[in-house]
């Protein structure tokens, strides 16, 4: 299933997953690179794949891959509550048509 939205997108498009972990509100620990998903098997094989970058939220973690990936998790990384994790900038890159 991923290789297919991958095929679909293109090697310049930027593929965003959600990796939900729910750690905070379990009281668990979290780790940006070893919490699993909690939102899925797909999202959890994408989240390990290689190339794949995880922005820094824990309850509400995304995982970028390909062109602007890494660009918007270094964003995020400053303010895991600011406005420019990854979400917002992914929305705004969204067609219209």
């Amino acid at each position: 299933m991923i290789e297919a939205v991958e095929a679909a997108i293109g090697r310049d498009g930027t593929l965003v997953m959600p990796a939900f972990s729910y750690s905070f509100t379990k009281g668990e620990r979290f780790d940006v690179d070893n919490t699993p998903s909690a939102v899925g098997m797909v999202s959890e094989r994408f989240r390990t794949r290689p190339g794949v970058s995880p922005d820094f939220g824990s309850d509400f973690r995304f995982c970028l891959q390909r062109a602007a990936g890494a660009r918007i998790v270094r964003a995020s990384a400053k303010n895991v509550l600011a406005p420019t994790r990854c979400l917002p900038p992914c929305i705004d890159w969204m067609p219209t048509s």
